[in-house]
């Protein structure tokens, strides 16, 4: 496997385990438990800035060039590329709601839960298509050339800006399991 399509599949990794601790907090919430709202925030901001700075440009570079390479596998890539135009604007309404509170009066905490859990099961189900289908036809399409995109070098998307994250995800799963 191309040393870039194994930065892709290790994003996948990180964003489903920040999807796990979204989800783990609208069960959590949903039976009557405390919300961890810094955290959801926490989260919600890296499922809308880590993608589209950094995973969804390299991302789309390769659709570009194995559209070159097949215009018949355009398709393929259709509804996955209209979900990277829209999660940002859904990450955002979430955001705006937990940023503000309870008081926010763009919908109930239960609408908001309900949206969230959602938004998490979509983002899911992107992550999903994407490794079941969109990268098999990149495989089979790219040739090593291909792969060689712009802006292709790796990213952590657990360090630096998103360590806080992923060490309050740690955490919260740690004490989830005791």
């Amino acid at each position: 496997m191309h040393p870039v399509m194994r930065h892709l599949a290790r994003d996948h990794v990180a964003m489903q385990a920040v999807l796990d601790a979204v989800e783990r907090e609208v069960a959590v919430a949903e039976a009557g438990g405390p919300l961890d709202s810094e955290l959801v925030v926490l989260a919600l901001r890296y499922l809308r800035d880590f993608p589209e700075w950094h995973h969804h440009p390299l991302e789309e570079a390769l659709f570009a060039r194995a559209i070159g390479r097949d215009p018949g596998c355009e398709e393929a890539f259709a509804e996955v590329w209209a979900e990277h135009d829209r999660f940002p604007a859904a990450s955002q309404r979430l955001l705006d709601w937990f940023e503000d509170g309870p008081g926010a009066p763009s919908m109930t905490a239960a609408e908001a839960l309900g949206e969230l859990g959602r938004y998490a099961a979509g983002q899911r189900r992107h992550i999903r298509r994407e490794n079941d289908e969109v990268f098999l036809v990149l495989l089979s399409v790219l040739t090593d050339e291909d792969w060689e995109v712009g802006g292709s070098a790796s990213v952590d998307g657990t360090a630096g800006a998103f360590k806080p994250l992923f060490d309050r995800i740690q955490a919260a799963g740690a004490s989830a399991t005791r």
